[in-house]
């Protein structure tokens, strides 16, 4: 039976709004098991980023409320950490691909300065307060390192690269770089936040099989969003399909795909472009006011086959086959 790496139990998280208070998640289950790549798709605001976040414990900036559940990490749980604790996770243990190229790197630092740094201060307390030769030694690994996952990214002359500004390079050879940061510890998780989005689709395919490939060679467990249902197939092994911050369907990626049955994913599915030309037929109306949301199920306005008692009473998600679970009326 598979390890879990990562467990997200019961997870409900609000924010406060100028409208009140929003139920943006509200009660996920998930988890991630070792050497194991699984994606999380759905609507752009149905909760996606902000459930990946949370394992990274990157809410404490915005107007987050933490309700109920539990985040763990090697049975060990990850709620309620000090920041000095986390600082002991983040890129060593758990790091993250964040969504823009264009912006997430320093344009006033050479890539290997970023590099260098990164790898010389995730953990602060060995390396901050070093004598003079040790962190000239530090810096010596920190550049060799680099120089070594420059080249798993199968980017040419990574000597020179290192020399170079981020405004120097294409957004494709960035979006390597931020790979390369993401992994210079090579972590146990990596959380990929739709990495490539902002690239023309040729590179983004580019990108996304040398992520597929490196988190394979170094043995990673990830945890993709993305909305793009075929990227999602492509890349993971299991698949969560979030609504309006509930997990509606889950299942191993060929057979969410063989055999999808909530009528959402359903509807993910049909509005993909057929390759006859014709374009998918989409999915009426929109998420929920988080601020108000339904009482039952959070479909249920856009339903094709909602009944009468979806409009109070929230399914469970179950158990519809070995390894997919779906949380609809329809399946109890």
């Amino acid at each position: 039976m598979a390890e879990p790496l990562l467990e997200v139990k019961k997870l409900k998280i609000n924010f406060r709004t100028e409208d009140g208070i929003a139920q943006v998640i509200n009660d996920i289950n998930l988890h991630v098991n070792k050497e194991e790549v699984i994606a999380i798709v759905g609507e752009s605001g149905c909760g996606k980023s902000v459930t990946v976040r949370s394992m990274l414990g990157l809410l404490s900036t915005l107007p987050a409320q933490f309700i109920n559940g539990d985040i763990s990490f090697e049975d060990e749980s990850l709620v309620g950490l000090s920041e000095k604790e986390w600082q002991k996770i983040r890129g060593k243990k758990i790091s993250m691909i964040f969504q823009d190229p264009m912006t997430s790197l320093n344009p006033v630092f050479t890539i290997g300065e970023q590099l260098i740094d990164v790898y010389m201060l995730q953990g602060k307390s060995s390396s901050i307060n070093l004598p003079s030769k040790k962190k000239k030694e530090l810096r010596n690994k920190g550049r060799e390192r680099a120089i070594e996952i420059l080249k798993k990214m199968r980017i040419p002359d990574p000597e020179s690269i290192l020399d170079r500004y981020p405004v120097e390079l294409s957004g494709g050879m960035r979006q390597r770089i931020l790979i390369a940061l993401a992994l210079i510890h090579t972590p146990q998780l990596l959380l990929a936040d739709e990495p490539g989005t902002a690239l023309d689709v040729s590179v983004q395919d580019q990108i996304l099989q040398e992520l597929k490939r490196l988190v394979a060679e170094e043995n990673v467990s990830m945890v993709f969003i993305t909305h793009n249902l075929g990227v999602a197939r492509m890349i993971s092994d299991r698949i969560y399909v979030m609504y309006a911050g509930e997990v509606v369907e889950t299942a191993e990626s060929e057979e969410l795909f063989k055999d999808p049955k909530h009528p959402y994913t359903k509807g993910l599915l049909s509005s993909i472009p057929k390759l006859n030309g014709e374009m998918g037929d989409g999915i009426d109306g929109r998420i929920p006011d988080f601020v108000d949301p339904p009482q039952g199920c959070r479909f249920y306005d856009r339903c094709p086959v909602r009944m009468e008692k979806c409009a109070s009473m929230r399914p469970e998600l179950i158990d519809v086959k070995s390894n997919h679970k779906v949380a609809c009326h329809l399946f109890e």
